[in-house]
C-alpha cells in the first residue's frame, strides 16, 4: 500500500478517543476509536482483557475484531490468514483450554468475480484443548448472504463450515499444525504446515487447498485455490536480515490471482545515529484503496526502498515507492523529519512527491510544538502544494494552528488543531481542505477505591498518610514535566520551578522513582533509582532529584574462525574514563550494552578469561571510543588479522 495519496482528498473532520484502565478485580479495560466525516470509515474497539472469572480469564471486544485459525498456544505463526470483522467476540481462557464466540460483518469485503454485492454476516464459536506439547480443537461458523466463486452454488441463502484444528510442538523451537474445513455445500479444504524458530532464522512451510463449494471469505477461505507457501526470516547479523513470503497457487479462480505471489526484502542497519535501509518487492492481487475504503481484486506489483536515521533527538526517513499493474500506476517519494528542540519543543516536517499518468505534484508541511506555560502547549505550522496536470497548474498554501492541554495529572490530555488553506495566486489544487482534528485520551491507572480517592484529592477513610515533595533539576536549572512516581502508584508532575508534590501516600517505607518516558532524551537521574524513604504520619519528606546527561553504548564481541565471525559469550567489556568505570559480560550472542555512561571519550578493555572461544586468542589492545553521542551496533573483533 502506498502512503497517503497526494490527490483527491476531501474536506474532513477527524476525532480520536482512546484510553485504558486497570480493573480492581484484575485485567484491563481499553477504548480506541477514530471517526472522520464525511468519508473516513469508523475504526476502533471497546473491550476488556484478562479479567478473572474463577479459573478462567475473560476477554471481550466490541468493534474491530479478526477471525483467524489458531496456530498454537503462543500464536506466533509467521503466516496467519485472518478476516477483519466489525462485530463482537468473547473468549474464556484457562491453562488447558479456551472457549470463544464471535459475530460480525467483514470490514473490507472482497467480492468474487461472479459474487454478489451484499456483505455477509458471520457468527460462530470455537473450542481449543491444550495437553502437554499438543493442542486440538473444533470450530463452527455460519454465514448469511454468502458469496461463491462457483455460479451453480452462488444462490445458496445461507452457508456454514466446520473446522478441526490440531498441532504439536516437536521441540522447543519446532511445531506442526493442521486445519481441516468442511462446508455445508459439500466443499472441503485444508491447510498443514511446519514452522521452526532458530537463533538466527524463522521458517514456515505449508500446503493448502480450498474447494470451490466453500463460501468465499478472502483471505481466510479462498475457494478454487491449491498451493504451497513458504515464509522465512534470516538474520544475517544483529543489525540485518533477509525475509520473504512466497506462495505458489495452482488455481486462478476467486480473485484472479497469478500463479506466484508474495514479497521478498532485506533490511540493514548500522546502529544509532547511522542509517537503516530496507528494500521490499511484493506482488499481490488485493490492494487497499484509502480513498474508497475498499479492497479491490487487481494484481499489483510494488517495490519500495526506505532509508531512515534515528537518534534520541532526531528522526529522518526517506521512502521511494513504485506501484504498477492492474489499475495502479503510481510513483511516490515521502520525506519525514522530526527533531526535539530543547526539552519541551518538537519540530515535525514532511514532503511528498507523486507521479500518476498525466499529472505530478509535490506537497510539504512543517509544524512546531512549543510550551506556552504550565500544562499548555501551542502548535503552529505552514505547508503548501503544487500540482501540474493536463488541465493546467494548481497550487495553494496551508496554515496550521493548534493547542494541547494536559488536563489531569499525566493522564487526560486534549489536542485541538485546525488547518486552513489559502491562495497563492493559482487555482486551488484541492490537496488541502479545511480540517479540524480533536484528540482526547485518558489513562487513569488506579487499581483500588483508595487510589481513586487520592486521584480526586481526598485522603482514604481510616488511613494514615503523608506527603513527598521535592525539586528536579538539570545542572542546577529546574526541569518541567518530569513525572515522579512513589510506590509505583502515586504520581506527580514537576511544575515551572521543577517542584513536585505527591499527596496521600501511606505512612511508612516507600520508594521514589521517575517515569523514564517523561525524561528528556539521554537524561537520567544521578545516583540511580529507586530512592528509599520513610513517609512520616501526617508529615512531609523531601526528595530532590538531580538529572544528568548519559550516553548509550551497545555492540557485540566476535572472533574470526575459518573466515567467519562467531559470537564470543562470557567476555568482560570494561568502559573507563577518569573516575567512571563500568563493566558488563557479553551474552550468548556476544552482545553487550552500557546505558548510563556520562558523555566523553572512554578507554574500552576486553578480558577473555572466562569467555567461550573456539580457539586460544589474545585479548585486543585497549582502544578509545568517543561517546559524545549514543553508539549502537559497535563490533569488537578478536583473533582477526
Amino acid at each position: 500500500m502506498l502512503a497517503t495519496p497526494l490527490f483527491n482528498t476531501q474536506w474532513q473532520y477527524t476525532a480520536l478517543l482512546f484510553g485504558s484502565q486497570e480493573l480492581s478485580a484484575g485485567g484491563e479495560a481499553s477504548l480506541w476509536m477514530r471517526r472522520g466525516f464525511p468519508n473516513m470509515q469508523t475504526e476502533g474497539r471497546l473491550g476488556v482483557s484478562g479479567v478473572p472469572a474463577g479459573r478462567w480469564r475473560l476477554d471481550a471486544t466490541l468493534g474491530d475484531i479478526a477471525l483467524e485459525q489458531p496456530t498454537g498456544r503462543q500464536r506466533q505463526s509467521l503466516i496467519v490468514d485472518e478476516l477483519p470483522l466489525e462485530g463482537a467476540e468473547l473468549s474464556l481462557r484457562s491453562e488447558r483450554q479456551e472457549i470463544g464466540f464471535f459475530a460480525g460483518q467483514p470490514k473490507y469485503y472482497v467480492q468474487p468475480p461472479e459474487g454478489g454485492t451484499t456483505k455477509p454476516v458471520i457468527a460462530g464459536a470455537h473450542w481449543i484443548r491444550y495437553r502437554g506439547a499438543s493442542w486440538f480443537g473444533i470450530s463452527a461458523a455460519g454465514v448469511r448472504d454468502p458469496s461463491y466463486v462457483d455460479d451453480e452454488t452462488y444462490r445458496a441463502a445461507n452457508a456454514g463450515w466446520l473446522t478441526a484444528d490440531a498441532g504439536r510442538d516437536l521441540s522447543a523451537s519446532t511445531g506442526v499444525f493442521a486445519h481441516l474445513y468442511m462446508g455445508s455445500g459439500g466443499g472441503l479444504g485444508g491447510r498443514a504446515g511446519l514452522e521452526t524458530h532458530l537463533p538466527r532464522a524463522d521458517l514456515l512451510a505449508g500446503v493448502f487447498t480450498f474447494g470451490r463449494s466453500l463460501p468465499f471469505l478472502y483471505p481466510l477461505l479462498r475457494p478454487g485455490e491449491t498451493g504451497l507457501e513458504v515464509s522465512a526470516n534470516y538474520r544475517t547479523s544483529e543489525m540485518s536480515s533477509l525475509f520473504g513470503h512466497l506462495s505458489w497457487v495452482e488455481g486462478e479462480r476467486g480473485t484472479g490471482r497469478r500463479r506466484a505471489r508474495g514479497l521478498v526484502g532485506l533490511s540493514r542497519g548500522w546502529g544509532s545515529g547511522l542509517p537503516t535501509v530496507q528494500i521490499v518487492y511484493s506482488r499481490d492481487e488485493v490492494v487497499f484503496d484509502p480513498q474508497t475504503v475498499a479492497l479491490q481484486p487487481r494484481p499489483t506489483n510494488r517495490i519500495a526502498a526506505t532509508v531512515s536515521e534515528a537518534t534520541s533527538t532526531d528522526l529522518v526517513s526517506l521512502r521511494l515507492e513504485r506501484a504498477w499493474g492492474g489499475a495502479e500506476d503510481r510513483a511516490q517519494g515521502v520525506l519525514t523529519y522530526r527533531r526535539a528542540v530543547g526539552l519541551r519543543s518538537l519540530l515535525n516536517g514532511s514532503a511528498v512527491v507523486q507521479r500518476e499518468p498525466g499529472r505530478w505534484g509535490v506537497t510539504a508541511e512543517g509544524d512546531l510544538q512549543f510550551p506556552l506555560g504550565g500544562p499548555w502547549y501551542g502548535l503552529t505550522g505552514l505547508g503548501g502544494a503544487f500540482i501540474d496536470s493536463q488541465g493546467g497548474n494548481t497550487a495553494e498554501g496551508l496554515i496550521k494552528v493548534g493547542v494541547l492541554r494536559q488536563l489531569i495529572g499525566t493522564g487526560l490530555s486534549l489536542r485541538v488543531e485546525g488547518l486552513a488553506p489559502f491562495s497563492v495566486g493559482l487555482p486551488r489544487s484541492d490537496r488541502f481542505r479545511r480540517e479540524v482534528a480533536v484528540t482526547l485520551g485518558y489513562t487513569l491507572g488506579w487499581s483500588s477505591l483508595s487510589e481513586l480517592y487520592r486521584r480526586v484529592g481526598v485522603a482514604p477513610p481510616g488511613e494514615t498518610v503523608g506527603e513527598v515533595v521535592g525539586r528536579v533539576t538539570l545542572q542546577g536549572r529546574p526541569v518541567v514535566g518530569v513525572v515522579v512516581v512513589v510506590q509505583d502508584v502515586f504520581r506527580a508532575t514537576t511544575g515551572r520551578r521543577g517542584q513536585y508534590r505527591v499527596r496521600f501516600v501511606p505512612a511508612g517505607p516507600a520508594t521514589v522513582t521517575v517515569d523514564p518516558d517523561s525524561l528528556p532524551p539521554r537524561i537520567s537521574v544521578l545516583g540511580g533509582l529507586p530512592r528509599h524513604i520513610v513517609v512520616p504520619p501526617n508529615g512531609q519528606v523531601e526528595v530532590d532529584l538531580a538529572l544528568a546527561e548519559f550516553s548509550f553504548f551497545q555492540g557485540s564481541v566476535v572472533v574470526c574462525e575459518q573466515g567467519k565471525l562467531k559470537a564470543v559469550a562470557g567476555a568482560v567489556v570494561r568502559a573507563r574514563r577518569e573516575s567512571v568505570s563500568q563493566e558488563v559480560t557479553t551474552s550468548t550472542m556476544g552482545g553487550f550494552a552500557f546505558d548510563r555512561l556520562p558523555p566523553g571519550t572512554y578507554t574500552i578493555e576486553v578480558e577473555l578469561g572466562s569467555a567461550r572461544l573456539p580457539r586460544q586468542v589474545a585479548a585486543p589492545k585497549p582502544f578509545q571510543v568517543d561517546l559524545g553521542q549514543d553508539r549502537m551496533g559497535f563490533v569488537i573483533r578478536v583473533g582477526c588479522s
